[in-house]
């Protein structure tokens, strides 16, 4: 049911982004600045910093992708979205940007948790339309050293560190290792 329910979540949370986010540029500024400081705290409780990133569903607006280039930017980071528009729609966004798609590559795809082999940090969009609930209980399922930071709602801190994203948002993001 739970899965059900993160799917439901995942649409809508494509659909505001489609009709709010893509059309402001304000909207896009104010919630890479409110990314970028959450970001930035868990980052500093990494022992070292990633040098390859797996950010999932960063289509659209690829608001991961452009905090993860401002703070890790000598990082290898892969996009791994299930849909082709999606991620047409990222490469222009990031295209039309000073440094292109410089160190970004995208996989059109479903991410699965052993998809986290060979990356050292994967990132968990608040929209992940898969079982949220195992990745907390099962960080790093197929490379138990793989840390997650995962987009969740404000009231849910769960993991080994979090931060809040912005107040009015909703949103924090948790950091999780295994074990």
């Amino acid at each position: 049911m739970r899965r059900l329910g993160n799917a439901l979540q995942a649409r809508l949370l494509a659909w505001l982004e489609r009709t709010l986010l893509l059309r402001s540029e304000r909207l896009q500024r104010f919630l890479v600045v409110r990314h970028l400081g959450a970001f930035r705290a868990l980052l500093g409780r990494l022992e070292r910093p990633p040098s390859r990133v797996a950010v999932v569903g960063g289509g659209l607006f690829p608001r991961t992708v452009i905090v993860l280039r401002e703070l890790l930017p000598t990082s290898e980071l892969v996009v791994i979205d299930a849909s082709p528009a999606n991620v047409a729609t990222a490469q222009q966004f990031l295209a039309a940007k000073e440094d292109g798609l410089r160190g970004v590559s995208f996989v059109v795809g479903w991410f699965e948790p052993e998809h986290a082999r060979g990356f050292d940090l994967v990132v968990i969009p608040l929209g992940f339309a898969g079982d949220r609930d195992s990745l907390y209980s099962t960080p790093g399922a197929a490379d138990s050293a793989t840390p997650l930071v995962i987009h969740d709602w404000a009231w849910r801190r769960r993991g080994d560190a979090s931060e809040c994203v912005g107040g009015f948002l909703l949103r924090r993001l948790n950091l999780v290792r295994a074990s």
